[in-house]
Formats: C-alpha cells, structure tokens, sequence
C-alpha cells in the first residue's frame, strides 16, 4: 500500500447487519467518496471472510478541534452532509476525531461498513458520547440522521467554542435538527455563536 492511502479491514462476522445491507452501504460510500468533496476516494474489496477498506489520506491535516474556522469549508461540509443523508446512509460517529482539516478543506472519515460490530465482548452500535441524539443513546437498532445532525453542531461547539453542549441545550438541538437539515443547523448556530470569528 502507497502512503497516499490508509487501509481498514473488518471480518465479516463482526458486523452484525446482512452482507445485502453492508455491501449496499459500501456501494453508496464509494460513489459518494467519488462526487462530494468531504469524503476522501474510498474503495472496499469483498472476500468471503473480509473488508477491506482503502481510503486516500490526507496529507499534513488536523483534526476538527485544532481546525481553522473556515464558513465556507463548513458551508460545504453541511451540503455534503445533506446529500449523504438523501442518499440513506447515516455515518453514526460523526465526531471531531472523524472529521478533519487538510489541503484547504473539511473532511469526513472513518466511514464503518456496518453501524453495529462486536467489540470488547458484546455487540455494540458504533458511536462516541456526546456525539449522538440523546433520544436515540439506549437503542440497539442503529443510530438515524438525527445522531449525526447533532453530532455535527456538538462538534461545532467544541471545536470552534471549546465548549460541550449541556444537556438541555442538546435537547434544544435534536429538537431543532428534526426540521432542519445540515446547512440550516450550521446557519441557525453560526447565527446563534457571536464568538466566532
């Protein structure tokens, strides 16, 4: 493997959802890594007994919290989000560590074949606390477009105001991303945050 990429790999009987359904889902991750700007080229292989995943790296990047505040690369970002929630797929760990700053943008990464693996001796949905709706934190089913809506304004908070969302302001959140898609949330917050620049 080049060092312009990364690669991942899963055993199949880690992931709990159909081959159908994790197959599909690579699908749509590798054609969206292919028209949206914020996903990195990503291609999977299928064997019989594994994933493997090999995604383009992003040279000399940050992570979300020591990002600049960029409008426009975050105005891009939320369209990009918007279009990966038309197309179905939910990314349920959409969190600081998972979104990143390099060569002149934002980018989304991390992107799991399937919502719920079997790690540390249990089945268990992917996700990072408090990244997450908190309306969706006990289901066993999979998280939906509302976790990753409020984890990205979470995200916003702590990257860009160094703070975390309290519980009621979280609430106030999930309430408002029910309605709201990705680029309205990021217009409502950039609106509602006199301390960024």
């Amino acid at each position: 493997m080049s060092k312009q990429h990364i690669t991942k790999t899963w055993d199949w009987q880690l992931l709990q959802e159909s081959r159908t359904d994790i197959s599909k889902r690579l699908r749509q991750i590798e054609y969206l890594s292919k028209i949206l700007p914020s996903i990195p080229k990503t291609r999977f292989q299928l064997s019989d007994k594994k994933i493997i995943q090999t995604q383009r790296k992003i040279q000399q990047h940050l992570r979300f919290k020591k990002a600049p505040f960029n409008q426009n690369g975050l105005t891009q970002l939320a369209k990009d989000l918007d279009h990966i929630t038309a197309a179905g797929i939910v990314h349920a760990d959409l969190c600081p560590r998972n979104i990143i700053w390099g060569e002149g943008q934002y980018w989304i990464v991390d992107w799991e074949p399937a919502q719920i693996q079997f790690r540390f001796g249990k089945w268990s949905i992917i996700f990072t606390y408090p990244y997450i709706a908190p309306s969706e934190i006990e289901t066993t089913t999979g998280l939906t477009t509302l976790s990753d809506k409020v984890a990205f304004i979470t995200s916003l908070y702590i990257a860009f105001q160094k703070k975390r969302l309290s519980p009621k302001l979280q609430k106030y959140w999930e309430r408002l991303a029910q309605q709201r898609s990705f680029e309205e949330l990021l217009t409502t917050y950039l609106h509602s945050s006199p301390l960024l620049p």
